[in-house]
C-alpha cells in the first residue's frame, strides 16, 4: 500500500480507538503493518491498544518499534518514557521524555514527568528545573508543586520547600502524600513537633499510610520518646512484614536500647532500603558462617562512613584468629592508617576487582552478626589501631616544648552535600565554634584543633579568632593531610573533646581519653542512657539534657576539664 493509503488507514484506526472499537481498529492497522511493519504511527497506535487491553509487554513493544523511527510523534516519545519512570529505569527515561520536549516543545506533562525522572536519578537541581518550568505552564497543579517541594527539600532549601508543599495542601488538603512529604521538610528543619502534627494528619485521611506511621516512628525516636517509636514500628511491620525501611529504622532503635540479636538480624535490611549502601559487585559468596574458616580466603569491605570502618575493623583480628587470610577493601582515606592493623593480610582501596581469588567476602558492618555480639562479647582490645612511630616522634618535636595538659577539640562533623537527608542531623550534632571557644579560660590547658572538613574549618580559620582571643589554641591541621597524620598527631595529646564523628572513633581505637559531646538524639553506637562506652573503654559521653542545648555539656565538661588539670600530671586517667 502506498503511504497515502497507509496514512488514511491509521486515521480510520485512530478514529475506531475513538469510538472504542478496539477490534476493528486493530484489524487495520495490522493490515498497515503488513506492509509496513515499522510504520510509526501503526505501531504507537496498536501500542495504545494493547496497553488498555493490559498487554503491557506487547504494548511495549510496538511503542519502541514506533519510537525507533524518525517519524515518531512526541507523543510517543513521552508515553514510552513515561513506561520506563513507572519501573523506574529513569536514565531511558530522561532520554525519551527529552527527545519528546525537543520535538513537540514545552508541554506540561513532559516537563514535569521529567523533574520526576530527575529525581528518581537523585539529580534533584535538574529536577526543581523542569518542575517549575512546568508550573509555568500550571501554577495550579497540586503535582508540580507538591514534588517541587520535595526537591528542594533535597537541595537544602527548606524555606522554598515548605513554601511549594504548603501551596500544594492548599489546593489539596485532604492529599496523605503531601503531609507527609511536609513532615518530611520540617523534619530536616529540624521542627519535630510540627513533623508529627504533619504525620498525624496524613494518618487522619490514611490510616494504615506505612510511609508516615515508619516516618512518625523516626521522630519520636529523635525526640528521644523510644517507647512510642516502638510501638509505631511494629504497627509498621504488621502492615507491611517485609518492609526493609521499617526493619532497618528499627534496628536502630533496638541497637540504641542494647538489644543487639534483633538489631544486627534487622541492620541487614540496609540492603534493600530507600538509601542502601552500595554493595560490592561480584559473585563472591557470601560469609554466613565463622566454621572451617582455616586458610580461607575473606574479602572484607568498608560499606559506609569513615568512623563505621574504625569502629568495625576491630573484627579483622577475630577473623584472623579463626585461620582466615584477610584481604580488607578501605576507603582510600584510610589506607595508610590500617595498613598495618592485625589481622590485615592485604589492603586495597575502593575497586571492584579485589574479590578476585577470594572464597568469600563480607560488608565489615555484617561482622558483628556473624560473631553474634552482644553487649558482653563486643572485642574491646584496644588499642587496636596504632599511629605510626615515625610520624609519630614527627609530631612529639611539634608538640613536647608545650608542657601543659595537650586537648585536641574536634566540633563538627561536618556536612555532606550529597545527603541533605543527614543536615539535619548533622546540625543537631556540631557544635558552633562560639559554644565551645570559653574552654579557652581554662588554666594550663593547651588545645588542639583537629577540626578537618567544611565548612567548620575555613568558617575557624576566617572568623575563629573572634570567639578564641587567648594564644592557647594551636592549629596544625594544615600538615593533616590523611587519618595516618591525625593518628599520629592525637597519640601526642593527652585528651581529645570531640562531637561524634571520625575523629571520636580514631582516638578511642586508639585508647585515648575521649570525651565525646553527644547530642541528644545519641547515634545508635553510644546507646540509650548511658555515660560510658562498651566499645570503648576510655570514652566518656556527655549527653545533651534538651534537644539543641550545648549548656549543660559545656558546663559538665569545663568543671570536669578544671579537675582534671588539678589533678597530678600521673594520676589523670
Amino acid at each position: 500500500m502506498s503511504e497515502d493509503i497507509n496514512v488514511q488507514m491509521a486515521a480510520l484506526a485512530e478514529k475506531y480507538l475513538t469510538e472504542q472499537k478496539f477490534s476493528s481498529a486493530e484489524v487495520v492497522l495490522q493490515k498497515i503493518l503488513q506492509s509496513d511493519s515499522e510504520h510509526a504511527r501503526a505501531n504507537e497506535l496498536l501500542a495504545y491498544l494493547l496497553s488498555a487491553r493490559g498487554e503491557l509487554d506487547l504494548a511495549f513493544k510496538y511503542l519502541s518499534t514506533a519510537c525507533s523511527s524518525p517519524d515518531c510523534s512526541y507523543q510517543a516519545l513521552y508515553n514510552l518514557g513515561n513506561y520506563f519512570l513507572a519501573n523506574q529505569k529513569y536514565l531511558e527515561s530522561a532520554d525519551y521524555i527529552s527527545r519528546s520536549l525537543k520535538k513537540g516543545g514545552n508541554f506540561f506533562e513532559g516537563l514535569h514527568d521529567l523533574g520526576l525522572t530527575y529525581i528518581g536519578l537523585k539529580k534533584f537541581g535538574e529536577a526543581a528545573q523542569y518542575l517549575r518550568s512546568a508550573l509555568d505552564l500550571n501554577p495550579d497543579s497540586f503535582e508540580a508543586l507538591n514534588n517541587l517541594g520535595a526537591a528542594l527539600r533535597n537541595l537544602g532549601e527548606l524555606s522554598e520547600s515548605l513554601k511549594y508543599l504548603d501551596a500544594a495542601i492548599k489546593i489539596k488538603s485532604d492529599d496523605a502524600g503531601a503531609w507527609l512529604n511536609k513532615g518530611v521538610t520540617l523534619d530536616t528543619m529540624g521542627d519535630f513537633g510540627a513533623a508529627l502534627h504533619s504525620y498525624d494528619r496524613a494518618l487522619q485521611i490514611t490510616p494504615s499510610y506505612l510511609e508516615a506511621i515508619c516516618n512518625k516512628a523516626n521522630t519520636m525516636k529523635c525526640m528521644g520518646r523510644y517507647e512510642e517509636a516502638e510501638v509505631l514500628y511494629i504497627e509498621a511491620l504488621e502492615l507491611s512484614p517485609q518492609d526493609a525501611d521499617s526493619h532497618y529504622n528499627h534496628a536502630h532503635l533496638c541497637l540504641l536500647n542494647g538489644d543487639f540479636k534483633l538489631g544486627w538480624e534487622k541492620f541487614e535490611a540496609r540492603w534493600h532500603s530507600t538509601d542502601a549502601p552500595a554493595y560490592l559487585p561480584g559473585t563472591t559468596p557470601l560469609l554466613t558462617s565463622i566454621d572451617h574458616l582455616n586458610d580461607k580466603k575473606i574479602l572484607v569491605w568498608a560499606e559506609q562512613g569513615l568512623g563505621d570502618t574504625i569502629q568495625f575493623c576491630r573484627y579483622i583480628v577475630l577473623l584472623r584468629n579463626l585461620g582466615a587470610r584477610v584481604t580488607l577493601l578501605v576507603q582510600p582515606a584510610l589506607i595508610e592508617l590500617l595498613k598495618n592493623l592485625e589481622g590485615v593480610e592485604k589492603i586495597e582501596g575502593e575497586h571492584i576487582n579485589c574479590a578476585t581469588g577470594c572464597d568469600f567476602q563480607i560488608p565489615m558492618m555484617s561482622l558483628p552478626l556473624l560473631f553474634k555480639t552482644n553487649l558482653s562479647s563486643i572485642p574491646v582490645n584496644i588499642p587496636y589501631i596504632c599511629a605510626d612511630l615515625e610520624k609519630t616522634r614527627h609530631w612529639n618535636k611539634r608538640t613536647s616544648q608545650k608542657k601543659k595538659l595537650k586537648v585536641g577539640l574536634v566540633w563538627s562533623g561536618g556536612f555532606r552535600k550529597d545527603l541533605p537527608a543527614l543536615w539535619s542531623v548533622n546540625n543537631r550534632r556540631n557544635i558552633p565554634f562560639a559554644q565551645i571557644a570559653p574552654l579557652q579560660h581554662i588554666e594550663d590547658v593547651d588545645f588542639y584543633s583537629l577540626q578537618k572538613g567544611e565548612p567548620a574549618e575555613s568558617e575557624f580559620l576566617v572568623e575563629g579568632h573572634k570567639f578564641w582571643t587567648r594564644k592557647n589554641l594551636i592549629n596544625l591541621t594544615h600538615d593533616l593531610h590523611d587519618f595516618s597524620d591525625t593518628a599520629a598527631l592525637i597519640a601526642n595529646l593527652d585528651l581529645i573533646i570531640t562531637v561524634d564523628t571520625s575523629t571520636a572513633h580514631l582516638a578511642a581505637a586508639m585508647g585515648k581519653p575521649v570525651w565525646i559531646l553527644n547530642r541528644f538524639d545519641a547515634c545508635w553506637r553510644w546507646l540509650n542512657g548511658r555515660i560510658d562506652s562498651p566499645w570503648y573503654p576510655t570514652v566518656r559521653l556527655y549527653n545533651q539534657v534538651n534537644s539543641g542545648d550545648w549548656t549543660e555539656v559545656m558546663r559538665q565538661v569545663a568543671f570536669d576539664l578544671r579537675e582534671l588539670v588539678a589533678k597530678p600530671p600521673d594520676n589523670r586517667t
